[in-house]
């Protein structure tokens, strides 16, 4: 019995980070940094964007009420800013930079507001883990199995169940640091150009998708930020019409050349990252 008990001690602290590892690996790949309690003094923020409409999670004011606004810059843009906190198993306390209270779901209902730290339930109600969704987006899910949700994107926010309303967008969020910036208004999209095919248009139109998605997934962290500023500017823009115009008269071997550069600094980047994050070791 002695041995059987060690036997399952050790299984359970390696499959424990194993797990930390993965969910420290979906952070570092949405651009957030993992912090634990002593990292404190080494904080990030982190606005959280939802994908239906692009507003933001708000303290209403930095008061204890939230709800999605478009992006503000009442008191430093501070209600809108949050850091993620480890509470380990992959669990995190979402911690509001004004007010230093924590995203709660209020006695673990379907009410959502911000609280003081709160052990209720052994603490269940502010923890959350970060789901990795396509595209760059994440869900938030609560210890008991809800997730954040914007009530059928509407500005008021909730915990429920798993919705595929809006085909997901209403649950699905965008990490954003905190340093990056709002993006100037996009153009109108372009009228179809003379003399070019369907087929090329087409073409064109996917590289050009493909190409602001690369751009934004740069953007997302510090790092690729920074090694994308060194290469020219047009290729890491993050509007779709640019890359449009500069497909149609572009020929084809240009066209890859730009899609694999792309590609290879975001290959390269993400490997740094990994390497730089302790927490990602042996993984």
């Amino acid at each position: 019995m002695r041995e059987m008990a060690m036997f399952l001690d050790n299984f359970n602290a390696v499959d424990c980070a194993r797990a930390a590892r993965r969910v420290a690996a979906v952070l570092v790949a949405v651009g957030l940094s993992v912090l634990a309690g002593p990292a404190a003094a080494q904080e990030k923020f982190y606005r959280l964007q939802l994908k239906q409409n692009s507003k933001f999670i708000d303290a209403t004011r930095c008061s204890d009420a939230v709800a999605l606004s478009p992006r503000s810059a009442y008191d430093g843009g501070s209600c809108q800013l949050w850091s993620f906190i480890a509470q380990g198993g992959g669990w995190y306390r979402i911690q509001n930079k004004k007010t230093g209270k924590f995203l709660d779901a209020l006695r673990c209902s379907g009410t959502v507001a911000l609280q003081s730290r709160s052990e209720f339930n052994g603490g269940a109600c502010q923890l959350w883990k970060v789901v990795e969704q396509p595209q760059g987006f994440v869900r938030l899910q609560l210890r008991n199995g809800l997730y954040l949700d914007a009530a059928k994107c509407s500005d008021r926010l909730v915990a429920t169940g798993l919705s595929d309303w809006d085909g997901g967008a209403c649950q699905l969020w965008r990490v954003v640091p905190e340093w990056v910036k709002d993006e100037p208004p996009a153009p109108p999209p372009p009228p179809p150009a003379p003399g070019v095919s369907a087929e090329e248009q087409s073409r064109c139109r996917d590289y050009a998708a493909t190409a602001v998605k690369q751009a934004k997934d740069a953007l997302a962290t510090q790092k690729c930020a920074r090694m994308a500023s060194t290469q020219p500017g047009g290729r890491w823009g993050t509007h779709t019409d640019p890359h449009y115009q500069w497909c149609l008269a572009a020929p084809r071997n240009a066209r890859t050349s730009e899609g694999r550069a792309r590609t290879e600094l975001l290959r390269n980047c993400r490997e740094y990252v990994r390497m730089e994050d302790p927490i990602l070791e042996g993984n």
